[in-house]
């Protein structure tokens, strides 16, 4: 039997890659929209802080006290109409207002699915975090779609795949 095992020892490592690489996904659809997330982040529907969703990443460990998140705000643009690129002005104007020590990287236009959409990845602190934002924007009609991914900066490496691929997967069905 040990002779077995050690045969085995060397298909361990590419064992663990194969399941780390198989994780399962699944979808959650919404009226408005599709979005598909990794099967063991937790989702909320709660609408809490007025989001329409929620996804938690799993903690690490017992000292693991923050979850990288990704979550959808949808903003009622019908009394203060504003079309992506006055709405990414403005969005951009109140970085620093909202967060400590805010900081723009970047902002760009992008396109998916036909659709074009605002880019942008800021820094700043909240609480005893220093956290990366990356963030999507859409205005579709009177309505803006603001999707953003939530990591601590120093975790950021780690989550980065992962968070874009949720965003990525993001369509709007409107």
């Amino acid at each position: 039997m040990s002779k077995f095992l050690w045969l085995l020892a060397p298909f361990f490592p590419l064992c663990m890659h194969a399941q780390s690489a198989n994780t399962q996904w699944i979808p959650y659809y919404h009226a408005d929209f599709t979005v598909v997330f990794p099967a063991d982040w937790e989702l909320d529907t709660s609408h809490q802080m007025n989001t329409s969703f929620f996804l938690f990443s799993p903690l690490t460990d017992k000292n693991d006290q923050f979850r990288e998140n990704i979550n959808l705000l949808v903003q009622d643009l019908s009394r203060f109409p504003a079309d992506l690129d006055q709405y990414v002005k403005i969005t951009e104007g109140q970085i620093g207002s909202y967060i400590e020590n805010g900081k723009l990287l970047s902002s760009e236009r992008k396109s998916a699915a036909g659709r074009p959409f605002q880019h942008m990845t800021y820094t700043g602190k909240q609480g005893k975090y220093d956290l990366m934002f990356e963030q999507y924007m859409w205005v579709i009609r009177k309505e803006a779609f603001v999707l953003t991914f939530t990591s601590q900066v120093k975790t950021y490496d780690q989550y980065k795949t992962v968070g874009q691929k949720i965003l990525n997967s993001f369509r709007l069905k409107k």
